[in-house]
């Protein structure tokens, strides 16, 4: 899931931190949109797989693309681009002239822990095993 936004090639002052803007053309990325920046979505409906899963979160940013060497995103989390289709080849950091940038947003979906009261749901044991000196082991 991806939030995506376009500077007007008109202004001077694009920078990081500028006037960055909503997609604005008919044939931009949507505001939010899929990993291809065609799809458009919307944070409020993305939708779990089904009633087994649970989110484990509410919605963050990506940070770790500021992470990678070469960093591919900054430390806000934007990717940057001269245009919005080549966000899924080259994904990296500001540089003079671009004019699209996006970043990734992320949730974790956990499967719903069973019933405690649930006949048939798995249960962990802890135990601590020690050899003996007659190579048997003692189990507590």
């Amino acid at each position: 899931f991806y939030n995506d936004h376009e500077t007007d090639p008109k202004d001077h002052e694009c920078f990081r931190g500028g006037n960055w803007v909503r997609p604005y053309l008919n044939n931009d990325a949507p505001e939010f949109s899929d990993m291809t920046s065609l799809l458009p979505m919307e944070r409020e409906c993305v939708m779990l797989p089904d009633s087994s899963w649970i989110w484990a979160n509410e919605w963050t940013i990506d940070l770790s693309g500021a992470l990678q060497s070469p960093a591919v995103s900054d430390f806000d989390g934007w990717e940057y681009s001269f245009e919005f289709e080549s966000f899924s080849r080259f994904p990296r950091c500001y540089k003079k002239g671009d004019f699209c940038r996006r970043r990734r947003w992320s949730r974790t979906r956990i499967k719903k822990p069973p019933h405690l009261n649930d006949p048939i749901r798995p249960l962990s044991l802890v135990c601590d095993i020690n050899p003996n000196v007659n190579g048997s082991f003692l189990i507590n």
